[in-house]
Protein backbone atom coordinates (compact mmCIF):
# COMPACT_ATOMS: atom_id res chain seq x y z
CA UNK A 1 0.00 0.00 0.00
CA UNK A 2 1.50 3.66 -0.83
CA UNK A 3 2.05 6.26 2.03
CA UNK A 4 0.39 9.06 2.08
CA UNK A 5 1.77 12.04 0.74
CA UNK A 6 3.43 14.12 2.89
CA UNK A 7 3.56 18.14 3.61
CA UNK A 8 6.47 18.67 2.21
CA UNK A 9 5.40 16.56 -1.33
CA UNK A 10 1.86 18.54 -1.10
CA UNK A 11 3.77 21.93 -0.94
CA UNK A 12 5.96 20.62 -3.93
CA UNK A 13 2.46 19.49 -5.65
CA UNK A 14 0.87 22.98 -5.32
CA UNK A 15 4.15 25.05 -6.20
CA UNK A 16 4.62 22.86 -9.23
CA UNK A 17 0.93 23.28 -10.16
CA UNK A 18 1.45 27.11 -9.51
CA UNK A 19 4.58 27.10 -11.91
CA UNK A 20 3.08 25.18 -14.58
CA UNK A 21 -0.16 27.56 -15.42
CA UNK A 22 2.24 30.12 -16.60
CA UNK A 23 4.26 28.46 -18.70
CA UNK A 24 1.42 27.06 -20.04
CA UNK A 25 -0.14 30.64 -20.69
CA UNK A 26 3.65 31.57 -21.86
CA UNK A 27 3.10 28.68 -24.97
CA UNK A 28 -0.28 29.95 -25.93
CA UNK A 29 1.49 34.33 -26.52
CA UNK A 30 4.48 32.27 -28.24
CA UNK A 31 1.75 30.06 -30.69
CA UNK A 32 -0.41 33.39 -31.31
CA UNK A 33 2.73 35.76 -31.91
CA UNK A 34 4.41 32.45 -33.76
CA UNK A 35 0.64 32.35 -36.03
CA UNK A 36 0.27 36.27 -36.27
CA UNK A 37 3.57 37.26 -37.63
CA UNK A 38 4.89 34.31 -39.16
CA UNK A 39 2.68 31.36 -40.56
CA UNK A 40 -0.70 33.20 -41.16
CA UNK A 41 1.31 35.75 -43.60
CA UNK A 42 3.07 32.26 -45.84
CA UNK A 43 -0.71 30.90 -45.65
CA UNK A 44 -2.29 33.91 -47.48
CA UNK A 45 0.79 33.94 -50.04
CA UNK A 46 0.01 30.33 -50.22
CA UNK A 47 -3.45 30.78 -50.60
CA UNK A 48 -2.61 32.69 -53.97
CA UNK A 49 -0.50 29.85 -55.99
CA UNK A 50 -2.22 27.98 -58.60
CA UNK A 51 -3.55 24.25 -57.50
CA UNK A 52 -0.28 22.89 -58.17
CA UNK A 53 2.20 25.09 -56.66
CA UNK A 54 0.01 24.79 -54.11
CA UNK A 55 0.32 21.06 -53.94
CA UNK A 56 3.92 20.88 -54.03
CA UNK A 57 4.63 23.69 -51.47
CA UNK A 58 2.31 22.31 -49.11
CA UNK A 59 4.15 18.76 -49.03
CA UNK A 60 7.47 20.24 -49.05
CA UNK A 61 8.51 23.67 -47.49
CA UNK A 62 5.06 24.34 -45.47
CA UNK A 63 5.60 21.01 -43.59
CA UNK A 64 9.45 21.97 -43.01
CA UNK A 65 8.13 25.14 -41.75
CA UNK A 66 5.56 23.78 -39.12
CA UNK A 67 8.04 21.28 -38.27
CA UNK A 68 10.78 23.49 -37.48
CA UNK A 69 8.46 25.94 -35.76
CA UNK A 70 7.69 22.90 -33.33
CA UNK A 71 10.87 21.59 -33.09
CA UNK A 72 12.14 25.07 -31.72
CA UNK A 73 8.65 25.78 -29.84
CA UNK A 74 8.76 22.69 -27.91
CA UNK A 75 12.62 22.35 -27.35
CA UNK A 76 12.74 26.07 -25.96
CA UNK A 77 9.73 25.29 -23.35
CA UNK A 78 11.18 21.52 -22.82
CA UNK A 79 14.77 23.18 -21.46
CA UNK A 80 12.65 26.04 -19.74
CA UNK A 81 10.53 23.31 -17.85
CA UNK A 82 13.31 20.67 -17.38
CA UNK A 83 15.62 23.36 -15.87
CA UNK A 84 12.95 24.48 -12.93
CA UNK A 85 10.79 21.16 -12.35
CA UNK A 86 14.24 18.80 -12.71
CA UNK A 87 14.38 18.67 -8.87
CA UNK A 88 10.75 17.90 -8.14
CA UNK A 89 9.56 14.53 -7.58
CA UNK A 90 6.86 12.96 -9.51
CA UNK A 91 3.81 11.29 -7.65
CA UNK A 92 0.10 10.84 -9.16
CA UNK A 93 -1.07 14.48 -8.65
CA UNK A 94 1.69 15.96 -10.78
CA UNK A 95 1.32 13.69 -13.48
CA UNK A 96 -2.44 14.36 -13.81
CA UNK A 97 -1.91 18.17 -13.45
CA UNK A 98 1.08 18.53 -16.45
CA UNK A 99 -1.77 15.87 -18.28
CA UNK A 100 -4.66 18.16 -17.81
CA UNK A 101 -2.71 21.26 -18.24
CA UNK A 102 -1.67 19.66 -21.63
CA UNK A 103 -5.35 18.83 -22.75
CA UNK A 104 -6.54 22.46 -21.72
CA UNK A 105 -4.03 23.72 -23.34
CA UNK A 106 -4.19 21.70 -26.63
CA UNK A 107 -8.09 22.36 -26.82
CA UNK A 108 -7.85 26.23 -26.34
CA UNK A 109 -5.26 26.22 -28.70
CA UNK A 110 -7.30 24.38 -31.19
CA UNK A 111 -10.57 26.15 -30.33
CA UNK A 112 -8.34 29.22 -30.93
CA UNK A 113 -7.84 27.78 -34.79
CA UNK A 114 -11.46 26.87 -35.37
CA UNK A 115 -12.57 30.60 -34.47
CA UNK A 116 -10.24 31.85 -37.31
CA UNK A 117 -11.27 30.28 -39.84
CA UNK A 118 -14.35 31.92 -42.01
CA UNK A 119 -14.83 29.41 -44.73
CA UNK A 120 -13.87 26.01 -45.10
CA UNK A 121 -12.50 24.49 -48.14
CA UNK A 122 -10.14 21.63 -48.70
CA UNK A 123 -6.72 23.55 -48.12
CA UNK A 124 -8.31 25.47 -45.22
CA UNK A 125 -9.00 21.87 -43.82
CA UNK A 126 -5.42 20.87 -44.76
CA UNK A 127 -4.03 24.19 -43.06
CA UNK A 128 -6.12 23.41 -40.16
CA UNK A 129 -5.01 20.54 -39.44
CA UNK A 130 -1.22 21.28 -39.54
CA UNK A 131 -1.84 23.92 -37.56
CA UNK A 132 -3.67 21.91 -35.04
CA UNK A 133 0.09 19.32 -35.14
CA UNK A 134 1.30 22.79 -34.15
CA UNK A 135 -0.54 23.20 -31.36
CA UNK A 136 -0.22 19.76 -30.11
CA UNK A 137 3.57 19.84 -30.53
CA UNK A 138 4.02 23.10 -29.09
CA UNK A 139 2.13 21.91 -25.86
CA UNK A 140 4.03 18.59 -25.45
CA UNK A 141 7.01 19.98 -23.40
CA UNK A 142 3.92 20.68 -20.57
CA UNK A 143 4.29 16.77 -20.49
CA UNK A 144 7.76 15.91 -21.69
CA UNK A 145 9.11 16.53 -17.89
CA UNK A 146 7.08 13.34 -17.31
CA UNK A 147 9.48 11.15 -20.29
CA UNK A 148 12.01 12.78 -18.90
CA UNK A 149 11.30 11.09 -15.11
CA UNK A 150 9.88 7.61 -16.80
CA UNK A 151 13.15 7.44 -18.44
CA UNK A 152 15.20 8.26 -15.09
CA UNK A 153 12.96 5.21 -13.66
CA UNK A 154 11.38 7.93 -11.19
CA UNK A 155 7.83 7.40 -12.71
CA UNK A 156 6.69 3.90 -12.97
Amino acid sequence: MKEPLSAKQIWICIAYTILLIPFAILINLALKWCFNNILFDVLNWLNRLSIVMKVFVLIAAASIVIWFVTLSLSVAFSLLIGLIFRKLPINGFIVVVSVLTFIVNVFLGIRELWGIVLHWNLWTVIEFFMLCLLVLGANYSLVAILNKKKEDGQLT
